[in-house]
């Protein structure tokens, strides 16, 4: 290749679309942006016990998220959820003791 020439693709060169890039320079997602993304849900069956799915609404009711909350060590409000708890009685050490019945 002299000086002046610029490269040309080959016959039958496809060009691969570059991937998405996430907010960090040096990674890159190997998925679109566009993907839908799926939770693991839940709704309450007749016996009490819980149903998974992958869907929202399930019979005419929403479903629940099967995932725990996200948790945070400098969480400002946790005294007052305490508090409001401890008043009425929703503490796990206020509620009535289960007894193993085998």
């Amino acid at each position: 290749m002299t000086k002046h020439q610029v490269w040309a693709p080959p016959v039958g060169f496809k060009k691969i679309p570059p991937l998405h890039r996430s907010r960090h320079k040096n990674t890159r997602s190997l998925y679109p942006q566009t993907t839908a993304k799926m939770h693991l849900m839940y709704t309450l069956g007749a016996d009490g016990k819980r149903v998974y799915t992958l869907k929202k609404v399930v019979d005419g009711k929403v479903s629940k998220s099967a995932h725990p909350a996200r948790f945070s060590p400098d969480d400002k409000y946790s005294r007052h959820r305490v508090t409001l708890k401890r008043r009425y009685g929703l503490l796990l050490t206020q509620q009535p003791e289960e007894t193993a019945s085998s």
